[in-house]
């Protein structure tokens, strides 16, 4: 048994001839305790420090009798445990609300730790239940900075401070933006270079540019500010897209440029 209290009852029994008186104290230390009559309950104080406490008692009958003395042991623990939290590894940012949750908890030479509950911030706990050390876990939905809780309890009632870990909820693929050489509104050439800007909470790892109608079908490469691309041969206005990818796997919408190709040199006539 444990208790985190050093107030305890104790629960006394003697057979033989009453009436009974009694005396109560440490293990082994019984002498000088002055006797007191029968009562098959008793307030008592543990003394202070974490570990196993041994109460001992005699009896002495109406004959003078004394009995050898009984003993009863409780273990005292009255820190509570330590422990930490973890999502998803300790990652950073998640594209999912389902998560995974890692919880350690220690209660040192405690009663050992009997039951934890959960929480999102700002919504309340679950109800305790038997510690685990790992188990599923939603967030709130909208994208942003989810924090969880976690509390943890020994099986003398101890509860622990409340851990907390943190995750950034995004949803939405990057923002991006391309530019042909550099905002020009005209070429000669059919090469151009493109100027590439993207942003994501979780950081823009990969890109990909073509041609509206075939982006799709082309690789993935890391991301970069800079790019060249061939235009299709032939004058008119040209159209480049490009897409990116955030280090969740999240892909941005299509953006898109125009250029006007012009590689036609002008004709000219002189009358005189």
């Amino acid at each position: 048994p444990f208790t985190r209290m050093t107030a305890v009852t104790l629960q006394l029994e003697a057979r033989g001839s009453a009436p009974f008186t009694m005396r109560v104290g440490a293990a082994g230390a019984l002498d000088g305790v002055p006797w007191q009559d029968f009562a098959a309950t008793l307030p008592h104080t543990l003394p202070s420090g974490n570990g196993v406490k041994t109460v001992a008692a005699q009896f002495r009958d109406v004959f003078g009798n004394v009995s050898e003395e009984a003993q009863a042991s409780i273990q005292l623990d009255m820190t509570a445990p330590s422990g930490s939290i973890r999502i998803n590894g300790g990652a950073r940012f998640t594209a999912d609300a389902s998560v995974g949750l890692e919880l350690a908890a220690n209660d040192g030479t405690g009663s050992g730790v009997e039951a934890m509950r959960i929480g999102n911030d700002g919504m309340g706990w679950t109800e305790w239940m038997d510690f685990g050390s790992t188990m599923p876990w939603t967030l709130p939905e909208g994208d942003g900075v989810r924090q969880v809780h976690a509390q943890f309890r020994d099986r003398s009632g101890n509860t622990s401070l409340r851990f907390t870990a943190s995750i950034t909820l995004t949803t939405s693929g990057p923002s991006g933006s391309v530019l042909l050489n550099n905002g020009g509104a005209f070429t000669n050439q059919l090469q151009v270079v493109l100027t590439l800007d993207a942003a994501a909470p979780s950081g823009v790892a990969l890109m990909r540019t073509g041609l509206p109608g075939t982006l799709a079908a082309q690789p993935w490469k890391p991301f970069a500010v800079s790019d060249t691309l061939t235009l299709p041969p032939g004058d008119g206005v040209k159209t480049v897209a490009a897409q990116f990818q955030d280090t969740l796997g999240l892909v941005s919408p299509v953006v898109t440029d125009d250029i006007l190709l012009d590689t036609t040199a002008p004709t000219t006539a002189v009358t005189i």
